[in-house]
């Protein structure tokens, strides 16, 4: 008993002697550890508050940002929560998560494409410019040190396909927030419960490639009477259109070929309408005839481009222009309204200039093309 009273003794007076000794030790410099039992009384351990589900996701979404971020961008960013719903959940993602998953297509040269396994092109600047605007970043900054963007390269082809992946038949893909690629904002592609489209950025018209010594020089040529012509095909090679079931009815879809036939004077019967998945394979059908084709369909400084990447110099020509003009959207799955909107407001202040802007780099950059303009 004695023992026990001695040793509380001992403890008490151990404890009053740190407490009264330790200001003055630590105005000399000499600090000493409290006893753990008297460090506990003086500083006690926060209970910890209980965190909601949400603020736990939230943490975690924030968490896997960074690791991705800081992983060099090898694998893909995957976050378990993000909102692009309203405009102010989507600043406020973008401005916690620092990050986005962009796919863009690297054959839609000017606008989008990809150099040295980089994506390039008018509008991927021009979203560059929307997130230094939005996220207040330094036009001398770089935005990659600042914000990153996850960007996902596909084919032309399949950019529309991809606004809304992963989804059936993509169920491995990356979760895309937006696409962007020379996407033209048809009624198709954005009215939809799972895609919607921002407003339109640029406007150009379907053209023809042809051979520089073909007599075709316009839609209404007679020289495309019952003739073959290729357009680039609206899948992936193998697979079925999302909504033609016959090659015939996906070149019908694709490339409206019953719009630019009815602008005509006299009716022009088109022949055969093929396909092609990729660019080089399209410019090469026209320049040896394969199959008896004699043009290639898609928008004007999209063919010009193509034409210079992919044929001899002089070889081929873009020719005509069609009356309805294919106006560029950036597309994106229904639910991210809010990013549409930020971005819609940046475009409505921005975009007309920059269009001029594009235009008169174009002509820098192809001497010779003529932009085509409303009739």
């Amino acid at each position: 008993m004695n023992n026990t009273l001695n040793n509380i003794l001992t403890i008490l007076m151990i404890a009053i002697a740190s407490i009264l000794l330790y200001p003055l030790l630590i105005v000399v410099g000499v600090p000493l550890p409290l006893p753990p039992i008297v460090e506990e009384w003086i500083n006690p351990t926060p209970t910890p508050t209980p965190m909601s589900e949400q603020e736990h996701t939230q943490e975690s979404s924030i968490q896997n940002g960074s690791d991705a971020a800081n992983s060099g961008g090898n694998n893909p960013v995957v976050l378990l929560t993000r909102s692009f719903s309203t405009k102010d959940t989507t600043r406020k993602t973008l401005t916690e998560t620092r990050q986005i998953t962009i796919a863009y297509a690297i054959d839609a040269e000017p606008f989008s494409y990809q150099h040295n396994g980089e994506p390039k092109g008018y509008e991927i600047d021009l979203l560059h410019d929307f997130f230094r605007d939005l996220l207040d970043i330094a036009p001398n900054e770089l935005l990659t040190e600042t914000f990153v963007i996850n960007w996902i390269d596909v084919e032309i082809p399949e950019r529309v396909d991809a606004a809304t992946w992963p989804n059936e038949g993509h169920t491995g893909k990356e979760h895309i927030d937006m696409v962007v690629g020379a996407v033209s904002g048809t009624t198709e592609r954005c009215n939809l419960t799972s895609r919607i489209c921002t407003k339109s950025h640029f406007t150009d018209y379907a053209a023809l490639l042809v051979k520089s010594d073909s007599p075709i020089y316009d839609f209404c040529s007679q020289g495309l009477e019952k003739q073959n012509i290729v357009f680039q095909t609206a899948t992936t090679p193998g697979e079925d259109a999302e909504t033609a079931t016959t090659p015939e009815e996906n070149a019908e879809a694709e490339i409206g070929s019953e719009n630019f036939s009815s602008e005509c004077p006299e009716h022009i019967t088109y022949g055969e309408k093929q396909g092609r998945f990729y660019k080089e394979e399209l410019v090469e059908a026209v320049l040896n005839n394969e199959d008896g084709i004699v043009a290639y369909i898609t928008d004007s400084i999209i063919l010009e481009a193509s034409r210079r990447a992919h044929s001899p110099e002089n070889d081929l020509k873009v020719e005509g222009q069609s009356m309805n003009a294919e106006k560029y959207v950036f597309i994106m799955r229904a639910e991210n309204d809010g990013l549409r909107d930020l971005l819609n407001d940046f475009l409505t202040e921005n975009g007309e200039q920059w269009e001029s802007e594009v235009k008169s780099d174009v002509l820098q950059k192809y001497p010779g093309f003529k932009l085509r303009e409303p009739k």
